[in-house]
């Protein structure tokens, strides 16, 4: 049983999405690819609060980058 033409699946068609979350950035391409296609800046934020409870309050722990 053969394919019709032009549906044959060897392997290289499909491209597989690669996501890599780095400190700084976050870098999305397709895999077998020199570079990424988009190089995203891994931004967090914190809005204002106008109440913390004590039990949340930030414990410094020594981790700094």
């Amino acid at each position: 049983m053969s394919a019709p033409n032009g549906m044959l699946y060897g392997g290289d068609e499909i491209g597989a999405l690669v996501f890599d979350p780095g400190h700084h950035t976050l870098r999305v391409g397709y895999a077998q690819e020199d570079t990424p296609k988009a190089d995203i800046p891994a931004v967090i934020g914190v809005g204002p609060a106008s109440h913390i409870p004590e039990s949340e309050e930030k414990v410094p722990d020594g981790n700094v980058t």
